[in-house]
């Protein structure tokens, strides 16, 4: 891992979680964890690599990472509920 740089670690994450998911029948709970335990580890080395250079970048970063996976769970309600016709009550997001 220490040879990947951080765009070719989300490009080989993101190609293990689309076999992944094609192989799991596109089930959105897997999709989810399969992405954030896939990223994590660039992330983590992503973001320790940045509070050597600005703690205040690394902190920023964190919490816009944060916030992607917050509103990756609104969309998925959304296509929940437009989509895939789901009733209100019923969708849940990704967890």
């Amino acid at each position: 891992m220490d040879n990947l740089t951080f765009k070719q670690g989300m490009l080989t994450g993101s190609a293990a979680i689309l076999v992944f998911v094609l192989l799991c029948q596109f089930v959105l709970w897997y999709l989810a964890l399969a992405l954030i335990i896939a990223w994590m580890p660039f992330c983590i080395k992503y973001v320790l690599n940045l509070i050597e250079i600005d703690y205040v970048l690394a902190l920023y970063f964190a919490f816009i990472a944060f916030q992607s996976i917050h509103m990756t769970e609104h969309v998925a309600q959304i296509v929940q509920i437009h989509i895939l016709g789901r009733a209100f009550a019923n969708s849940h997001g990704l967890f």
